[in-house]
């Protein structure tokens, strides 16, 4: 089961959250917009591109 987080369940590790950070800069640099792939790796894993969707609206950018 994903971890539990402050916005709902599931954490990203070290170089994903590198990709997020670097995704929201880029964002509101230019304004456009971020394609988020999505997928599940293991079955009892969280989606990786729904969790940094969330992350990145939970850090104040509605994308």
């Amino acid at each position: 089961m994903a971890e539990p987080d402050v916005e709902g369940a599931g954490n990203l590790g070290g170089s994903s959250v590198n990709r997020v950070v670097t995704a929201v800069r880029l964002y509101r640099k230019t304004g456009l917009p971020i394609l988020m792939p999505s997928g599940r790796v293991f079955a009892n894993d969280g989606n990786e591109g729904q969790i940094a969707a969330r992350v990145m609206v939970s850090l104040g950018d509605q994308i």
